[in-house]
C-alpha cells in the first residue's frame, strides 16, 4: 500500500495484484432482522486507488484500510 500525502487530494494507491478496502467493511450473510425485514447479503466494495483527506496520516490511513490480494 502506498500513501501519497503530498498531492490534493491525498491518495492510497494498492500494490499490483491487490485491491484495498475500508477495514470494517466485511462480507455479511444474508438474514432476517427482529422486526422481520430481510437484509441482504453484502459483498465489501475493493478499489485500488482511494482518495483522502489531506489531513490524515500514514499511521491513520494504515488503521482505515486493508490491503487484500483478490483471488478470482
Amino acid at each position: 500500500m502506498q500513501v501519497i500525502l503530498h498531492t490534493t487530494p491525498a491518495m492510497v494507491i494498492a500494490e499490483k495484484g491487490k485491491k484495498l478496502r475500508d477495514k470494517n467493511d466485511e462480507y455479511k450473510e444474508a438474514y432476517t432482522d427482529e422486526e422481520g425485514y430481510e437484509v441482504p447479503e453484502h459483498f465489501p466494495h475493493y478499489s485500488t486507488v482511494v482518495f483522502i483527506p489531506n489531513s490524515l496520516t500514514e499511521e491513520q490511513v494504515k488503521e482505515l484500510y486493508v490491503e487484500e490480494e483478490i483471488k478470482e
